[in-house]
């Protein structure tokens, strides 16, 4: 167990480090700001270099060999990033198919029930993850649920669940590119937490005049494009979606400390699954599907499948890649290059010129804002997935 001595004259943190023992098979560290075994090592090797113990000499920081270590943030020789062109590369590619396809079988092929629609998602899922499981590829859900594990993450499974199916009525009608320059406001609106109740030192202006502008050109967005009253036009459901979204987001930060996302999203599958199946034949959803005239068709078929796996594995590997430093930029620029991109094959109804320009403003603003998504407290390694590039 490794002992830190502090020098209480300065006002860092010098600490000398003594390792008295390391199992091989200990568990490293998992809470940021704290410091591993191989970061213990490092360190030591530095230690050992740099400021050698010298029992004879005058200087005490010299004979005790203090190394100055932020404890609240590990020293950069120890951060790495394991991020490279092809990870990034594939998770644009997951990110931009997930999106594609929902727009396909939403807006193209018309297919506007939504509680068929994420029931399916579900179904997939949960499929997909219980092979995965079996095949060996993931690890998840080693803890299991219990009554208090549920209650703690109730309010996670109803913001999920609500928050796609409302998510699914707005992208059936509204374009892509303006879905998510109003989805912008869920990263905006939690930097500014964060910024005003969390931490106040850390971020720079630029940063937060990015996130006042992607709150404010989305404001304008909803006051000037509806074509209704807001109530009874799409944007509504897109609002909703972005009030769950947000929530959903700031109970994970509070929710039960043993589940980490994986098994968070596995259990918000079952959950979504149970409360749609009836859901959607009690509002007889269900029956008039039936009288969809692509239910037969291969390529409804074919993009409700991608639409399902890609949507697991896209939050499979953002799971994988989220505690890498680089996440945060490559998420955001998947979200620009998605928007742009949708502009191509997808048809848009804008009630003017201002809407394209202030969605795509908005969204090149997203560049300069932290992301939203945090990294777990329990890293996901090869361990637990073990498919990585």
């Amino acid at each position: 167990m490794p002992k830190l001595k502090c020098n209480p004259r300065s006002t860092r943190f010098h600490c000398r480090i003594t390792l008295v023992t390391i199992s091989s098979s200990r568990r490293p560290l998992a809470s940021r700001g704290r410091i591993g075994d191989q970061q213990i090592a490092s360190l030591e090797d530095a230690n050992e270099e740099t400021c050698p113990l010298n029992p004879e000499a005058s200087d005490e920081s010299e004979r005790e060999g203090f190394l100055d270590v932020d404890l609240a943030d590990p020293p950069p020789s120890v951060k790495t990033s394991e991020m490279n062109r092809y990870a990034a590369f594939l998770y644009f590619f997951l990110l931009i198919l997930c999106n594609f396809s929902n727009k396909f079988v939403l807006t193209v092929l018309g297919f506007h029930y939504p509680m068929v629609f994420q029931g399916w998602q579900m179904l997939v899922g949960v499929i997909l993850y219980q092979i995965l499981r079996a095949t060996g590829a993931i690890t998840f859900a080693s803890i299991p649920m219990d009554p208090s594990g549920f209650i703690s993450l109730l309010p996670n499974f109803l913001f999920f669940t609500s928050g796609i199916i409302a998510g699914s009525k707005a992208l059936a009608s509204i374009p892509l590119v303006l879905f998510l320059a109003i989805g912008n406001c869920l990263p905006a609106s939690l930097h500014l937490v964060d910024v005003f109740y969390s931490k106040p030192n850390q971020y720079g202006g630029k940063s937060l005049l990015g996130a006042i502008f992607v709150l404010v050109s989305a404001m304008a967005l909803l006051v000037t494009e509806p074509r209704m009253s807001l109530l009874e036009s799409p944007y509504f459901w897109l609002c909703v979606h972005v009030i769950c979204q947000l929530f959903y987001t700031l109970h994970g930060r509070i929710a039960d400390a043993r589940f980490n996302s994986v098994d968070r999203q596995y259990y918000s599958y079952i959950f979504g699954l149970i409360v749609l199946a009836p859901a959607s034949l009690y509002l007889e959803e269900a029956f008039n599907v039936l009288e969809f005239q692509e239910i037969s068709q291969i390529m409804f078929i074919c993009g409700s499948i991608v639409s399902a796996v890609s949507g697991v594995f896209l939050h499979l590997y953002q799971s994988r890649l989220r505690n890498d430093s680089n996440f945060g930029k490559v998420h955001h620029v998947g979200i620009i290059l998605t928007a742009l991109l949708s502009l191509i094959p997808f048809e848009h109804e804008f009630s003017g010129m201002h809407a394209p320009i202030i969605s795509l403003t908005n969204i090149l603003s997203l560049y300069f804002i932290p992301c939203h998504i945090n990294p777990d407290e329990t890293k996901l390694t090869e361990s637990s997935i073990n498919f990585s590039v």
